[in-house]
């Protein structure tokens, strides 16, 4: 007659080992599923920004005048919104959006939306922009006209729209990250 036995403590961590290899890979996968998640939200704000922005433009015939605004990193505007900030945008656009919208990844420095008017043609085009963190969008952000650090590209990949020559460092020199930048791949 056989007698049931329990697991030998090799068989245990044999099992756990597996387990947490299987776990570690989902969770690498997901995070990557959820950084290019982020990234498409990124891609869908700018555009509803933009289209908030092109309904001002109508009624105005000028863009917001605001130069070298982002989104803020905590939730209250400091200022208020009646100073050159994103809070002050989203007041201009008040009629147009409620809301502007904000960086899926909360509130932080490293991810954020920008909007900056070009005071050199008097308001009459604008670029947006937001800092992709997915390495998968590196062909959508070399070919926009804009700009990327890190000598391989894969460091900062910053997506831009708008009429403006993007914050393309050849045009703004620098004014919005420093000497940190490398680029001007592609052309609106």
């Amino acid at each position: 007659m056989r007698t049931s036995r329990g697991f030998t403590l090799i068989e245990l961590l044999a099992v756990i080992s597996i387990i947490g290899l299987l776990s570690a890979t989902i969770m690498t996968v997901l995070g990557g599923e959820r950084a290019k998640s982020r990234d498409a939200r990124r891609i869908a704000d700018l555009a509803q920004i933009q289209r908030a922005l092109e309904l001002y433009y109508t009624e105005n015939r000028v863009y917001p005048n605001f130069n070298g605004v982002n989104t803020p990193t905590t939730a209250n505007c400091t200022t208020g919104g009646t100073s050159n900030d994103w809070c002050g945008l989203e007041t201009a656009l008040l009629n147009f959006i409620p809301k502007l919208p904000r960086d899926p990844a909360g509130f932080q420095a490293t991810y954020a939306y920008y909007y900056d008017a070009d005071t050199g043609n008097g308001f009459q085009s604008y670029g947006l922009m937001a800092r992709m963190e997915h390495r998968n969008n590196f062909a959508r952000v070399a070919s926009d006209g804009g700009f990327y650090t890190g000598s391989s590209g894969t460091t900062g990949l910053y997506y831009e729209i708008g009429d403006q020559p993007s914050y393309c460092m050849r045009r703004y020199a620098g004014n919005w990250f420093g000497a940190q930048t490398t680029v001007c791949n592609g052309g609106n």
